[in-house]
């Protein structure tokens, strides 16, 4: 069954990709530049397909919901996209119109239609898609049965970003409600790419680049190798990864708060922090660099889908004395020094010379992602799965914070060139002991305890043998 709906959907999804006429070029932005290049190591590689599917809990018509789907593609920007190599220098076009379709299958007779629509799905993401290709987006509507559907949406690095694929998601659910009551409407359109992209060139020609590429040098000046729970950074390119998943519980997650709130913090600042802690335990390292993931949206990027965002080195010094309210508040102290800066980029500060030495700052990233995924269908609830964020050179962490009605999923992505599936159950167990006993801000860090009963028990076997 997969099989088949892998061909017939490959088909359908490449249909009328044709060459660019009368449109105006833009040049690529820098975060798009760093994807540009990245992909030049290998241009085949689906490392850069990012994506996503919406459950939605009700009846869909997938007409109307085609419909404004149609109309979400033909207002935004960054969908419309053509990459080109004019004289060997990247640059991007925005074509009036594409032909493309969005393939509906009914799995509602199948034994279990989630893991056939997944399979197919997984399948999809590891199409390599160049960059010069297209479309550089591709979705398909599955469904499950008469009250349940899953919207697969998958998109190319380049032209989007975990946020764009948020805005777009919300605007289909809206133009869809939209029309399931008849009506038309153009409030909550999206920017321009043009304006996406003036707002990247004022940057970079005004003194807060040149001040944000000093701050940047000075905070990595004398920075460590970086710390990786494999014991070195990885030298080789990322060919997919291994992933677990889980759902932290309703009252570890009100412990956070209560946490967050006693000291006078945020959630994500402890979660930042339970990350330095878990990298420190589990290296011995003192001086530690943990990438974070940003939007870097202000003005009209945080209404204009596309590809903005970026990873800042946050450095965070932790000692086995410390307690965690210490690691905590030095790590939002920090925090909020890096994030006055977020604007320049990480690929940037790998090519700069004398910055990072041209190499990736860090091993281990976290990425938390608070995006409001409450909007409904025409009154029907949705849960939202992340199938991809892009490339794991090493090690991630993701954690979804959708809505207040929904647990807080927590993802752990690998390099399976450098991790086990073994290794990352065993990473996923300690790192969420550690964020929940995090809770309690008066707990040395060094007491802190990792290890479960069994491994605490063939440890002890291997030092008495």
């Amino acid at each position: 069954m997969v099989s088949d709906l892998n061909r017939s959907f490959s088909d359908r999804m490449q249909r009328d990709w044709a060459p660019v006429q009368n449109s105006s070029m833009y040049r690529l932005s820098t975060a798009q530049l760093g994807i540009w290049f990245a992909q030049q190591i290998n241009p085949y590689a689906s490392a850069y397909n990012i994506g996503e599917y919406i459950e939605i809990h009700g009846s869909l018509d997938p007409r109307l919901f085609e419909q404004a789907l149609r109309t979400v593609v033909g207002e935004t920007d960054a969908l419309r996209l053509q990459i080109v190599n004019h004289l060997d220098v990247p640059q991007q076009v925005v074509r009036p119109a594409l032909s493309w379709t969005m393939p509906y299958t009914d799995l509602s007779e199948e034994a279990d239609p989630r893991a056939v629509a997944e399979a197919w799905m997984q399948a999809d993401l590891a199409r390599p898609v160049g960059p010069t290709g297209g479309p550089l987006f591709g979705y398909a509507l599955f469904k499950a049965s008469a009250d349940r559907f899953f919207w697969y949406a998958r998109y190319h690095h380049i032209i989007m970003d975990a946020f764009g694929m948020w805005l777009i998601a919300r605007r289909v659910a809206n133009i869809y409600t939209q029309l399931a009551i008849g009506r038309t409407t153009n409030e909550g359109s999206f920017g321009s790419l043009a304006a996406l992209l003036e707002q990247d060139a004022v940057y970079r020609a005004s003194n807060q680049f040149a001040l944000d590429r000093q701050f940047w040098a000075d905070y990595l000046d004398g920075c460590p190798e970086p710390a990786s729970l494999a014991g070195h950074p990885s030298l080789g390119e990322s060919r997919g990864f291994l992933r677990n998943t889980a759902h932290l519980p309703n009252r570890s997650m009100d412990r956070l708060r209560s946490a967050a709130h006693r000291t006078g913090t945020t959630v994500a600042q402890i979660i930042s922090a339970a990350t330095a802690v878990f990298l420190h335990r589990l290296t011995s390292s003192n001086d530690l660099v943990v990438g974070l993931p940003v939007a870097a949206r202000n003005g009209v990027s945080r209404f204009t889908p596309g590809m903005v965002s970026n990873v800042l080195p946050l450095r965070v010094s932790v000692r086995p004395n410390m307690t965690m309210s210490e690691v905590v508040g030095q790590t939002s102290w920090q925090m909020r020094r890096v994030l006055k800066h977020q604007q320049y980029q990480i690929a940037d500060l790998r090519r700069d010379g004398g910055i990072a030495n041209g190499r990736m700052p860090f091993g281990l990233s976290l990425n938390i992602m608070a995006f409001d995924y409450s909007f409904k269908f025409a009154g029907n609830n949705i849960i939202a799965h992340n199938l991809s964020l892009g490339p794991v050179e090493d090690f991630s962490i993701a954690i979804y914070h959708r809505s207040d009605d929904v647990p807080v999923r927590i993802d752990l992505d690998a390099n399976p060139a450098r991790y086990s599936a073994v290794d990352l159950a065993n990473y996923q167990q300690r790192f969420l002991k550690l964020l929940i006993a995090s809770a309690d801000p008066d707990v040395s860090i060094g007491r802190l305890e990792l290890l479960s009963g069994e491994e605490r028990r063939t440890l002890l076997q291997d030092w008495n043998a």
